[in-house]
């Protein structure tokens, strides 16, 4: 390959300069060893087409490619999935698992009971303002944890508090803080 370009540069040179300086300077020193004819050099560029057909098509690609944008990311923007610690996350499970039992035992179920721990198919906006209310006139004198919140006996309850905890979040009233991966979760006044 490389004699083969060096050839045709050496033609290139030789055409580009004035006929009277190619006979000062014997070029026949380069051209020892090698019989060039038109048709030799024919076929040395018919077997160089191939090359120069990947050639064309990956500067096609190269043109496709500065045509779009991609998006680059920093090591700090992109994200990072901590599990945390998976022991600590399966005993929170078993304690709240065991919490939820011992308050099964510790309450006698009556028929009525059975029946108001079934929720309605969607809360009334009117329940869900109410307990907003009710969370900000708690949230006024301290800071509360949403463990204390979501410890009720009825899932009503419990389905329009997580409610009105998400709208009050969405409107910025409050601020949700959680310190430590599986910990509580802190609800303060935003």
């Amino acid at each position: 390959f490389f004699s083969f370009v060096s050839r045709l540069l050496l033609k290139k040179v030789r055409s580009l300069f004035p006929a009277s300086l190619q006979e000062d300077v014997d070029l026949e020193d380069f051209d020892e060893g090698y019989i060039e004819t038109e048709d030799d050099l024919r076929r040395l560029l018919e077997e160089f087409i191939p090359y120069r057909k990947a050639t064309s098509l990956l500067k096609t690609y190269q043109e496709e490619r500065e045509r779009s944008f991609n998006r680059v990311f920093d090591e700090d923007s992109s994200p990072f999935y901590d599990l945390g610690d998976l022991y600590g996350l399966a005993s929170r499970w078993w304690q709240l698992l065991e919490e939820y039992h011992q308050r099964l035992k510790d309450t006698d179920l009556t028929q009525d009971d059975l029946w108001e721990d079934i929720p309605d198919a969607i809360p009334e906006e009117r329940q869900v303002e109410e307990r907003m209310d009710e969370l900000l006139l708690q949230l006024q004198s301290n800071r509360l944890l949403l463990s204390e919140i979501l410890y009720e006996k009825n899932k009503k309850f419990l389905i329009v508090t997580l409610l009105a905890l998400l709208e009050m979040s969405r409107l910025g009233m409050i601020n949700l803080i959680q310190h430590k991966i599986w910990g509580d979760v802190e609800i303060a006044a935003g």
